[in-house]
């Protein structure tokens, strides 16, 4: 039973093994043994043949991150699921996008998620090939957000898988 690689910022990790912390004290009786590998905003980890680049959001008052990965084949994929603002110093990374998965919560501003139009606003200065909502409210109504959302621009769901095969 091998540790379980838990990558997070220092913040993250500091509070997983605050909130968990019979998973942290790596006993024998553990069924869960995680292996806390801390990172630094904008450090490259490479995951296999995958680099990921952690890059900060805000979200209100605890530091969060998105992600952005790219692949061997050079896919550029932005994950960004909990954020209200990308600041400049993280948008700077995230250019010729080939997918963006950003929060969408609800029409209705958040103080701490952007909204359907501030998502959209974003994945518009981004310009990525495919932009992906996530992170929904269920006010929103799938048929009748998606059938107002641009061509380029779709609502994740249940079971959604991307293929990068080609």
């Amino acid at each position: 039973d091998d540790p379980i690689p838990v990558h997070g910022s220092a913040h993250t990790l500091v509070s997983l093994a605050r909130m968990f912390p019979w998973a942290f004290a790596n006993t024998a009786r553990n069924y869960v043994r995680p292996d806390p590998r801390p990172f630094e905003d904008f450090q490259t980890l490479t995951l296999g043949d995958v680099e990921v680049l952690p890059f900060p959001v805000e979200h209100g008052a605890s530091p969060t991150h998105g992600f952005l990965f790219t692949l061997s084949s050079g896919e550029k994929i932005a994950y960004a699921p909990d954020v209200k603002v990308i600041p400049p110093e993280s948008l700077a990374h995230l250019n010729g996008l080939d997918i963006l998965v950003i929060d969408a919560l609800r029409e209705e501003p958040h103080p701490t998620h952007m909204s359907l139009q501030e998502a959209l606003t974003a994945a518009n200065g981004l310009a990525p090939a495919q932009t992906i909502f996530t992170h929904l409210t269920h006010d929103l109504d799938f048929a009748a957000t998606s059938a107002k959302l641009p061509p380029n621009v779709a609502i994740a769901t249940d079971g959604l898988t991307l293929d990068f095969s080609s």
